[in-house]
């Protein structure tokens, strides 16, 4: 059964393509070549029925060993259009996922499909804004593996994969760029996530209206790869209000942090319920014992004693009139705040910012958050309206355009100075294909 999930981001994984970036392929972690297709329904498969014989549909295909299986993904064997498929495989299970865009009733939605050793998963469909138009979905995934606690108050093992999806989203609201994280923990995408406006996230102004002026083929095609490691992922995208070219690295918070502000501030919040009408200095001083335990036993000794007393420093000094759920929450805020600076370093604090992208169902209540670091805001350079591509470097400082003219492929590669270099040219042929040209100047920015 189809779950709508209105305004929930269903989100997909990225794939390293094998057709330089395009999406529709990647490794799997046994050696699996994972590829989605497009085409007829009686072209790819034998005993069709005979009225879905000329449907488009999608296919997955799984290589092993040199032996190709071939299926039907669920739910395409229908006459609507089904375009812009791209998969992704998680590195924590080895779980393929699928997204694609479809039209449904005269609106536009993205679903969201998985298959594992279990078969397939069911179809998630998000809507969002049901009449936008919604195109080139492009995914990635990062894991976190961290000690958390369990209900019971011990110490755990715990990991997270989280999905990122960006796509480009014409409708009411204007043409924009959109990003929604997705928290998939024990094999179950969590149904409470956010959507994000990656120029908002760039710039600190909202997308709205009608894009500027610049080539379609960049304006409309947002790219996201793995970063630095497997917590890590940077996106860029052209902002529709201003025309620059702008990148992200996101980071995953890490969970141990994460559990200690939440355990912080529940320490505080129920010390104070069981004291009613004891000063906030009171407070502190009960709590205190049982927070700096709590932080020994995440993190390492120095750290956490650092931050219990920068939290319970924080609740001491609120103002008496502010409540003392508010006041613990801007505590943990700020901690949570401190521990990420201290892990990124005083250098990019003042390009970036933390934000939450989910809650974990259940009686945890684990909140999960993102570390988004603006890493670079340029201008376009002058370029020809044609198919373009974009390769990013692993920390998203650093990216090159390319483009094929006629018998060879031109690249301008991004500066120190935040300008753009020289235009490159290499020559095609049969010593050099098409996709080899685009892997070189994807390996070459890859190492900056």
């Amino acid at each position: 059964m189809r779950r709508a999930l209105a305004l929930l981001a269903l989100l997909l994984v990225p794939a390293v393509a094998a057709h330089a970036g395009d999406g529709t392929a990647m490794l799997g972690s046994a050696g699996e070549l994972y590829r989605v297709r497009s085409g007829v329904y009686g072209q790819l498969f034998n005993n069709v029925p005979s009225a879905q014989r000329n449907n488009q549909v999608l296919a997955l295909e799984i290589t092993r060993d040199g032996a190709m299986q071939r299926m039907i993904v669920p739910g395409t064997e229908g006459p609507e259009v089904e375009s812009s498929p791209a998969l992704t495989v998680d590195r924590a299970t080895n779980r393929v996922y699928l997204v694609w865009e479809g039209r449904q009733n005269y609106h536009s939605v993205l679903t969201l499909l998985a298959r594992g050793d279990d078969g397939w998963s069911e179809p998630f469909e998000f809507a969002a804004d049901p009449f936008s138009f919604k195109s080139n979905p492009q995914l990635a995934t990062t894991l976190d593996r961290y000690e958390t606690f369990a209900d019971d108050g011990t110490v755990v093992s715990a990991s997270r994969t989280i999905l990122h999806l960006v796509w480009w989203d014409d409708g009411g609201a204007g043409q924009r760029v959109l990003y929604s994280p997705l928290v998939v923990e024990d094999g179950d995408v969590l149904r409470a996530n956010r959507i994000f406006d990656l120029q908002e996230l760039s710039s600190g102004n909202a997308a709205s209206g009608t894009a500027v002026a610049v080539v379609p083929a960049l304006l409309q095609k947002p790219q996201v790869r793995g970063g630095r490691d497997r917590e890590s992922v940077v996106i860029s995208a052209v902002e529709p209000g201003t025309g620059r070219l702008a990148t992200l690295e996101l980071r995953s918070v890490t969970g141990e942090l994460v559990s200690f502000g939440d355990k912080a501030r529940a320490s505080i919040i129920d010390t104070g319920a069981r004291n009613p009408g004891l000063s906030r200095g009171g407070i502190v001083d009960k709590a205190r014992a049982s927070i700096i335990d709590t932080g020994r036993r995440l993190l390492r000794p120095a750290i956490a004693d650092y931050l219990s007393e920068a939290f319970l420093g924080h609740v001491r000094d609120s103002d008496p009139a502010e409540s003392l759920e508010d006041a613990a929450e801007a505590a943990r805020a700020s901690i949570i705040d401190t521990g990420v600076s201290l892990r990124r370093g005083p250098a990019d604090k003042a390009m970036s910012q933390v934000v939450e992208i989910g809650q974990s169902e259940g009686t945890t209540n684990a909140s999960h958050l993102l570390d988004v670091r603006r890493a670079s805001r340029r201008d376009v350079p002058e370029l020809p309206n044609q198919a373009l591509r974009v390769f990013l470097s692993q920390s998203g400082d650093d990216a090159a355009l390319a483009w094929v003219v006629g018998d060879s492929l031109r690249y301008r590669e991004t500066t120190a100075d935040g300008g753009w270099g020289e235009m490159h040219e290499l020559a095609l042929g049969a010593s050099l294909s098409t996709d080899d040209a685009y892997r070189l100047v994807e390996q070459r920015v890859a190492r900056k």
